[in-house]
């Protein structure tokens, strides 16, 4: 027989969030038979560096961050989406692991969750092995009982009080090295974790979501016992609902359902909120099957302020904040802590000036900030003639109308006030934000 090719380069791939951040060019076809001779060098070199950069700094980095974090059962449901968004691979999770480790000599709830993350997906691996046994031993297609006694005689294996479960976990370990090289756990510290019963749920509950295993209502609430994972035989065929696949999600069909929820929360505003929580979950299921979905995190937060709950809202616009220096994400920003009235106001909008001072949006509605906050009189006006260098069309006429508003409000005369911005020094001008903006980064 020919002998076999390596095909990882078609599936070991960088996250794109690594490959963004990553200042040099990459190459789609490195190290593939593709890539022509004359960019071979070049492309490999590119990519031994961008490796070297996600492995020596950026993997670092993020275990670091992660000791700091309070670990608990609700963020470790966030833990892969957010090792997702700092660009690491899952495959990195032994690498993680033993960072963490050795950060916190051991004593980080973190190393745990990772352990329980690293075993589930060995489990997953597992159990469609041997589901793929079960289609190739029969002819034809096989029925839905075959499968689900596959899964119930897993389960048993794996989760049960018996004296197969040791033995289940000690053949096994072999694959969770094979997997993830760099974990550094040794076999007694998996056979001590497997036999914590509150760690065997939370393996239990990760590989029912990776795999796909529906329970029914009667089998949840006999798992929730206490004593349920001490049975020798716990699970059981009828306690199964169903299998179904779980597969990467089609993102924008999420995202494009969401965006005409909202639409239709605007057009009919008596079932408005109905709309609006349904676009919500929408995108939220969007965001976990895209982490690095910006855009769709600003959506989240967007409808999360029209349903008036403002602190939902404001921590996923801080996490929009924290992912990227994009002016539209720092504008939006912005104009949520406008609307809200958050002290972060002044500075969101100077942020997004600097990222963008060519923004006609941004100085209008900063305008609209200084003179609602009362700031001195040469900031305002320096900040509406900025608004009026910028403007064009119908924009003239928004920069009057607030120049007017301001100067009626503030005792002068309007047309006077006008001419006092519109014929303002460019130059003096641009001469003053440069002046504030350095003063107040």
């Amino acid at each position: 027989s020919p002998p076999e090719k390596n095909t990882q380069f078609l599936y070991q791939l960088l996250r794109p969030e690594l490959v963004l951040a990553f200042p040099e060019r990459l190459y789609s076809d490195s190290i593939s038979p593709f890539i022509s001779r004359g960019c071979l060098d070049q492309s490999t070199n590119s990519l031994k560096k961008a490796t070297e950069y996600l492995l020596n700094t950026v993997i670092p980095s993020f275990s670091r961050l992660l000791v700091t974090q309070e670990a608990s059962s609700h963020s470790f449901q966030h833990l892969i989406p957010t090792i997702h968004r700092q660009g690491i691979n899952v495959r990195y999770l032994g690498r993680i692991f033993a960072e963490v480790r050795r950060l916190s000599e051991g004593k980080s709830k973190w190393a745990t969750f990772l352990i329980v993350e690293m075993l589930a997906r060995c489990c997953k691996t597992l159990l469609r092995r041997e589901f793929r046994n079960v289609g190739g031993g029969h002819e034809g297609i096989p029925g839905d009982t075959a499968f689900l006694n596959t899964a119930v005689d897993f389960l048993n294996r794996a989760f049960s009080s018996s004296d197969t479960t040791p033995k289940f976990w000690c053949s096994n370990i072999v694959l969770l090295h094979q997997k993830y090289p760099d974990s550094t756990i040794q076999p007694h510290e998996i056979l001590e974790a497997t036999k914590d019963e509150l760690i065997r749920r939370l393996i239990f509950t990760r590989v029912q979501e990776l795999v796909g295993i529906q329970f029914t209502h009667n089998a949840l609430v006999q798992i929730e016992h206490v004593a349920f994972f001490s049975r020798e035989v716990p699970f059981h065929a009828i306690h199964i609902k169903k299998l179904f696949a779980v597969t990467k999600n089609l993102v924008i069909m999420d995202h494009s359902k969401g965006i005409v929820l909202k639409r239709e929360a605007k057009l009919y505003p008596d079932v408005g909120k109905d709309h609006l929580n349904a676009a919500r979950i929408t995108f939220e299921e969007a965001f976990e099957n895209n982490p690095s979905d910006i855009d769709c995190i600003l959506q989240i937060a967007d409808v999360y302020y029209k349903l008036g709950s403002n602190a939902e809202a404001r921590e996923y616009f801080a996490l929009a904040s924290t992912m990227t220096n994009d002016f539209i994400v720092k504008y939006k920003c912005a104009r949520f802590c406008h609307k809200t009235k958050a002290p972060e106001t002044k500075i969101g909008y100077q942020c997004a000036l600097l990222s963008n001072p060519s923004s006609f949006k941004a100085w209008y509605h900063f305008s609209l900030f200084l003179m609602e906050a009362g700031e001195d009189e040469l900031t305002i006006r320096n900040a509406l003639a900025a608004a009026y260098f910028l403007s064009e069309g119908k924009q003239t006429h928004m920069v009057m109308e607030i120049v007017n508003t301001h100067a009626k409000i503030s005792g002068y005369r309007g047309r006077e006030y006008w001419r006092s911005v519109t014929t303002a020094s460019r130059l003096s001008v641009s001469k003053f934000w440069e002046t504030q903006f350095a003063t107040s980064s």
